[in-house]
């Protein structure tokens, strides 16, 4: 996208599904490997990550939350996701 994009679809549902996400890098990037580390502290490494602990277990906002990247030949996407009640979102 050359902008921001907002999108909101309404839904009738007790939680809200939140999806963050950018362009990184492709899988050739000789930084490939430390994004991969370095996600998987942030939110890639399920209860053991950064994002886990912040979100779920000291604010209690979200069941799960999780980041990742869609390693490409081209570049691929780098998303953060979640679900929490509609309250939070």
């Amino acid at each position: 996208l050359s902008e921001r994009k907002r999108e909101h679809i309404n839904f009738p549902s007790a939680q809200t599904h939140i999806l963050l996400g950018n362009q990184a890098t492709w899988r050739g990037n000789p930084d490939h490997v430390a994004l991969h580390v370095g996600n998987q502290i942030l939110g890639g490494g399920g209860f053991a990550s950064i994002l886990t602990d912040e979100v779920r277990q000291k604010r209690g906002y979200v069941y799960g939350i999780g980041s990742g990247f869609s390693a490409m030949a081209a570049g691929g996407p780098f998303q953060v996701q979640f679900k929490t009640a509609n309250e939070n979102a």
